[in-house]
């Protein structure tokens, strides 16, 4: 999902991310991927915070589980079925109509479960996939909606704007497991085309 380079493009591309009539691709079911986020420093006010997504780290994501269902069978992955270079999961096929849920959790070494809860949304037609970022941080990959006022939050999904993105979830830390008192557990749900408009010759991304 690079950034768009082109004249007249951005139209194009809120046209395919938010068009209702999908019928201009074929209705061949959609997939699922999971992405952890990357690590790092993060400054909040005064304070600089090291981000922990490790996949192998308790105190990260090493006790990641998760479970989709909704989509005709039960899958579960632990933070073992990631990538370790890319940190991704393998894409699972899933419907292009329905109720999906997707349930995270994370525990601490001997199954001490610290954070957990449940994004659900509907799949709305052919024509895209899904994908997910998960992250341990003070704010989500996603970027919020303006309308999203985190001192009297809605109730999730959270709007948020660019890339696709379709909502962000926020579930809280148990306070004795976190890094750093702002740190939350957070799913951050993409909506992309199958068809990726930077796969035309015409659009320069990167």
């Amino acid at each position: 999902m690079g950034k768009i380079l082109a004249a007249g493009v951005v139209t194009l591309v809120l046209a395919v991310g938010s068009c209702d009539n999908d019928t201009f691709v074929e209705d061949t079911g959609a997939e699922l991927a999971f992405q952890v986020a990357g690590g790092g420093t993060r400054g909040l006010g005064e304070d600089v915070l090291t981000l922990n997504n490790a996949l192998d780290d308790s105190a990260g994501l090493g006790g990641l589980t998760i479970e989709v269902y909704g989509i005709g069978e039960r899958r579960t992955f632990s933070a073992a079925d990631f990538d370790p270079v890319e940190r991704e999961s393998p894409s699972i096929a899933v419907p292009d109509y329905g109720t999906i849920f997707v349930e995270a959790r994370l525990t601490q070494e001997g199954g001490d479960v610290v954070s957990a809860g449940i994004a659900t949304w509907p799949l709305r037609g052919p024509g895209y996939n899904w994908a997910i970022t998960i992250s341990r941080a003070p704010h989500p990959s996603a970027v919020l909606s303006d309308e999203v006022d985190l001192t009297n939050p809605p109730e999730p999904p959270w709007p948020c704007v660019w890339h696709w993105c379709y909502g962000v979830w926020r579930f809280e830390i148990r306070e004795d497991a976190r890094n750093y008192e702002s740190e939350a557990f957070w799913l951050s749900v993409y909506r992309p085309p199958r068809e990726s408009i930077c796969d035309s010759p015409d659009i320069i991304c990167f």
